[in-house]
């Protein structure tokens, strides 16, 4: 179902994570993904 009215809130920045969390803070042991152009993954789990 589609709202008929926007969403109550402040819309993410260009680049965040959609819904944005509650708290965002930078971590060293926590790595985010960029644009779907940049990602990639490759294994060589045989078929």
């Amino acid at each position: 179902m589609a709202a008929r009215t926007p969403v109550p809130g402040k819309p993410s920045p260009p680049g965040s994570p959609w819904p944005l969390p509650k708290q965002w803070s930078q971590s060293l042991t926590l790595a985010t993904l960029g644009t779907p152009e940049e990602f990639a993954y490759s294994s060589n789990v045989p078929n």
